[in-house]
């Protein structure tokens, strides 16, 4: 992305992560290389836990070079130290110094590092960076063989700054790393940052030997030679506490994104994703091809909620981790069927433009004066004091670039555009609009988007003639130039003297004001190298243009303009020239620092076509209401067949269905078809035109409303890839792991932190309904949640470990499925609990019969599960088995050859496909009792599953309670889960109040109960998507 530019004065150093290490592989089968793509990584904690559970670059390579030579316990303290502690001792210097300059030899060069021992893993992808990383080693030696009195001084230096950056109260940031027991850890127990602050090293007490050397890989950075350490640095934060839960050591292509926001600042406790994507998720999925994992199934198997609750209870970092999937083809055909194809997408010009045009207004909300003065009004003070605008016009030029480029929304563009800038240049909503248009129309002229009059060929020789000054000696005249302002030290001062990170850019003014926010500082003079004819002119015969004026100015925000103000005025300009000043005003082809840039441009910018003959998944007719901000698909299903178009013509009745999000199926008579859209759609509220004598039905759905919507139609997605190398199965919302890797629970104590575990995996509506509303108002997926819950619990207190999942509802109900639970791991890098379990589908009365006398004399427990309950369980059992699953789908796979997932919805039938009957059961095989049942058996890891942050509350009503411990006693059930333990008092389902005095009953169901009128209309939102069935089964 095209970034802001800003004065780089608070640059801290992060070399120790302020995170608990996560899997980046976890969104990849087992079988699947990794090319992954860090942003904005500290430490190589992440790459180190992956390694483990899957089989400030100078610093990680550094650890990385010393882990190669020699990992015996010998040198771990050493290693710890040169990588944690601020100071060490004599013995741990010298082995840093010559490791340095071991590396420093062998970074001489790309071929020589490439040859040594370790360029055969650590690669550097130019010698810039190389040249770079070895300045670095090579200051660490020279700053280890300083003199023991300026060891002192910067001894010194180093401890008056610790002093002054040490901060209160952030030891609570540390309480993050004991998920899932965050609980366990009380905030008096940690005390890490205030020790770690105060002494500069890790185990003060313990390191006999004198600590008299300061750590130089703490001391150099962006920032220079300083100490520059950010003040909430805490080591504890990059590591799972919760492993001190457990008896004995744990043997130790994705696009991985996290969100760090401060939670007091977002007082809405949701995340700000929503906020800060612009667009809604299902155009933006619909324009980019991307969408985020779990908006589509509305649920996740990540524990988030522990962290907004604590980050609600400090005031503190709400980390969320969000993960990408491109949607092409694996949204179109969730029912597991085989395709590579794409959509295409037909937008009407006027529509698109009024929706590319709100982004744009959104992307400049901070030069929006009325949403300034909305927030001021409205205390809304966070969103204005965090304001610190991330896009400029190039931003949004490379958006519409990109959509372009992939050939996939079918549009008049030309049509498009035109509206887009009438609508961009008629509007006053954005301040700063009309200053920015000259910028606008340069970038997407540039990126090849659209070329304004005054910038397509010939423009300036028409207008001004062949030779107009000041370009004489050019041999060529171009559209546009490079004005190159140079600003002395002295004027940017005032930057050093205030805090914080200002937005720079530049400006033309004379009769007109232009900003240039596109802009490039670089630190340096301008030199005409010998040879360069006409790279550089000097302005100096015009009348006009001679007092135009360029200048380097700070971006107006209400921050910067409340520091700036009364030292620079209220245009915040730092410098300015007159265009005819010879010193410090240059006019270039193209900028100083990267020759041929423009030619590189054009190149890359020129759109690629269209590959004829690529098959798609049809062309798909989108409908965007602007006011209603709801979007509609049409997709038409032309029959082909003859025996189809004769029932269609015979007027053989016609209807359609939805069979998954984002699919419709559509019947006549006896004949089947598929519609596939782009996005999850409501087939509830779908139109169908069937033109008979023409041979086609059309099908025109709304987008759907909410992803909580149609949780139970296809929570756990697993798709089916065709590749050159075959078919593979791939889980599209749920991670996959090693079970075998991941710590067992011993459950030896209180087990009060599980249940209060178990309660997060509620949203706080479920919360609300779990001790409020009768359980038959429980939506399935509140079941099955509290269903897994019950398992846990139960083995956690009694260790029973054989379940039967049943619908007691049936004429002769027997079990579907028998789980057999042999322990709870803990699962860090999603910071909850998992259950390593075996399964066994009887499919069969014989089979059920040689269960149970398998079972006989062994505890087990019976689990009622009910209605769509029991089909979330056959959506669920495959994903829980693929996502554990450390062997390889067979040729004879029943999804493929069936090209379905599950494998059968039926109660009877089993839902898994046979590859992993009797593979890699894991402590399934160490009881002997189950041993002749494990040719029928598969691994399965049974996961919680938790709501979304960034769709549901998580945080509000009985968090609270739920965190301070007011829980019922862990035999009534998880989390206070009723379970078994039977019914509640009745409450308002909206408040939880026993009745002002009475309870009113809703008249349409007949079953849930409020205390007012008030809470029943505020409950309506909620309530409708059920009413209509409880009041089926009332009846």
């Amino acid at each position: 992305m095209s970034h802001t530019a800003f004065w780089p004065k608070e640059n801290f150093y992060y070399p120790i992560g302020n995170t608990p290490p996560v899997c980046l592989t976890d969104h990849l089968p087992p079988e699947v290389d990794a090319k992954i793509l860090l942003l904005g990584c500290g430490d190589p904690r992440n790459i180190l836990y992956t390694v483990n559970v899957d089989h400030g670059i100078p610093r990680n390579i550094l650890l990385f070079t010393f882990i190669t030579d020699n990992i015996t316990a010998n040198w771990l303290t050493q290693y710890w130290a040169i990588f944690y502690d601020l100071f060490f001792d004599k013995q741990t210097a010298l082995l840093l110094n010559d490791q340095c300059l071991k590396l420093v030899d062998y970074a001489t060069d790309m071929a020589a590092w490439n040859s040594s021992s370790y360029g055969r893993f650590l690669r550097f992808t130019t010698q810039d960076s190389l040249n770079e990383v070895r300045r670095y080693w090579s200051s660490y030696a020279e700053t280890l063989s300083l003199s023991d009195s300026e060891q002192n001084q910067l001894k010194q230096m180093f401890r008056s700054q610790m002093e002054e950056k040490a901060t209160k109260g952030s030891d609570l940031e540390c309480v993050y790393a004991a998920a899932p027991a965050c609980i366990l850890f009380p905030s008096e127990s940690f005390g890490t940052h205030t020790q770690y602050w105060e002494t500069g090293v890790t185990t003060p007490n313990s390191d006999p030997h004198p600590t008299t050397q300061i750590n130089p890989t703490f001391l150099f950075s962006m920032a220079g030679r300083k100490f520059n350490l950010h003040y909430g640095t805490d080591l504890c934060s990059s590591f799972h506490f919760a492993l001190a839960l457990t008896k004995a050591r744990t043997p130790y292509t994705v696009l991985h994104t996290n969100s760090l926001l401060l939670y007091e600042y977002h007082p809405t406790k949701r995340s700000a994703i929503e906020k800060r994507a612009l667009l809604d998720f299902p155009l933006l999925a619909l324009l980019l091809g991307i969408t985020p994992i779990c908006h589509s199934s509305g649920l996740t198997f990540r524990n988030g909620s522990e962290n907004a609750g604590f980050a609600m209870m400090f005031k503190g970092r709400l980390y969320e981790r969000i993960f990408w999937r491109f949607s092409d083809f694996t949204h179109g055909k969730w029912d597991g069927t085989l395709t590579e194809q794409k959509h295409e997408l037909r937008f009407a010009p006027a529509e698109l433009a009024n929706k590319l045009f709100a982004l744009y207004l959104n992307m400049f909300d901070n030069e929006n004066v009325d949403s300034l003065r909305n927030k001021i009004e409205t205390k809304d003070i966070g969103l204005i004091t965090i304001q610190n605008p991330h896009y400029h016009r190039e931003t949004f030029a490379r958006f519409l670039r990109l959509i372009r480029a992939g050939h996939h929304v079918e549009v008049d563009w030309s049509q498009t555009l035109d509206h887009f800038v009438d609508r961009v240049t008629r509007s006053d909503s954005l301040y700063f609009g009309s200053n920015n248009f000259q910028n606008l129309f340069v970038d997407l002229h540039l990126l090849g988007v659209r070329s304004e009059n005054p910038l397509t060929p010939g423009f300036v020789v028409d207008r001004y003639g062949p030779k107009p000054a000041p370009f004489q000696t050019w041999d060529l005249i171009p559209s546009f130039v490079c004005v190159a302002l140079k600003v002395p030290r002295s004027a940017l001062k005032v930057l050093e003297d205030e805090a914080g990170n200002p937005i720079l850019e530049c400006e033309t003014f004379y009769k007109f004001h232009n900003t240039h926010s596109s802009i490039r500082p670089i630190f340096g003079d301008i030199i005409d190298a010998p040879g360069t004819r006409g790279q550089k002119i000097i302005v100096e015969d015009q009348r006009e243009p001679r007092n135009l004026q360029v200048g380097l100015c700070i971006k107006t925000t209400p921050m910067d303009s409340v520091l700036f103000y009364s030292k620079l005025g209220s245009h915040l300009r730092l410098f300015s020239a007159k265009i005819s000043n010879r010193d410090h005003v240059f006019i270039l082809r193209e900028r100083p620092d990267n020759a041929g840039e423009l030619q590189r441009v054009a190149t890359m910018n020129t759109l690629p076509t269209r590959v004829s003959g690529t098959p798609t998944l049809g062309t798909t007719g989108v409908s965007l209401d602007s006011e209603a901000g709801s979007i509609s698909l049409s997709k038409r299903l032309n029959i082909t067949a003859a025996a189809a178009k004769g029932a269609l013509v015979n007027k053989s009745p016609v209807e359609t269905k939805q069979t998954a999000p984002c699919c419709i199926e559509i019947s006549i008579g006896e004949h089947r078809y598929s519609l596939f859209y782009p996005i999850p759609v409501d087939g509830t509220r779908s139109k169908t035109r069937i033109a008979r004598k023409s041979s086609y039905v059309e099908v025109e759905a709304p987008s759907r409303s909410s992803p909580l919507t149609q949780r139970t139609l296809q929570p756990f997605p697993m798709t089916l890839d065709v590749s050159k190398n075959g078919t593979r199965t791939t889980c599209w919302n749920a991670p996959y792991i090693n079970l075998d890797a991941y710590p067992i629970l011993p459950f030896l104590g209180d087990i009060k932190w599980v249940n209060i575990h178990l309660g997060f995996s509620l949203s706080h509506d479920e919360r609300r309904r779990q001790y409020t509303a009768h359980a038959e108002t429980w939506e399935p997926l509140m079941n099955f949640k509290i269903s897994i819950a019950n398992i846990f619990i139960q083995l956690a207190s009694n260790q029973v470990g054989t379940y039967l999942l049943q619908d007691p509802t049936m004429e002769r109900p027997r079990p579907y499925a028998l789980l057999f639970l042999s322990s709870i791991r803990l699962d860090l890098s999603s910071a909850t609990i998992i259950g390593d379990a075996a399964i066994i589908i009887p499919t069969s009365p014989p089979m059920m019969n040689m269960l149970s006398r398998h079972l006989h004399g062994s505890p087990s427990a019976i689990i009622n599960t009910y209605g769509e309950e029991v089909r979330l369980w056959k959506h669920a059992l495959p994903i829980f088995a693929e996502r554990c699953r450390q062997w390889q789908h067979l040729p004879t796979c029943e999804y493929q050859k069936y090209e379905r997932v599950p494998l059968s919805m039926e109660y009877n039938d089993s839902p898994l496909c046979s590859c992993g009957k009797g593979r890699d059961l894991g402590p399934f095989l160490k009881n002997d009792r189950w041993k002749e049942l494990a040719p029928h058996a598969t691994r399965i890891a049974v996961s919680l599953v938790f709501p979304v942050a960034y769709l549901e509350n998580v945080t509000e009503g009985s968090f609270e309670t739920m965190l301070s411990g007011a829980f019922p006693d862990p035999d009534s059930g998880p989390g206070g889960f009723p379970g078994a333990a039977g019914r509640q008092t009745p409450r308002c389902s909206r408040c939880g109040s026993t009745g002002k005095p009475k309870l009113l009953q809703c008249g349409a169901c007949q079953v849930v109960k409020y205390c007012s009128k008030d809470c029943q209309k505020a409950d309506w939102k909620t309530h409708k998507h059920i009413c209509k069935t409880l009041g089926k089964r009332s009846t």
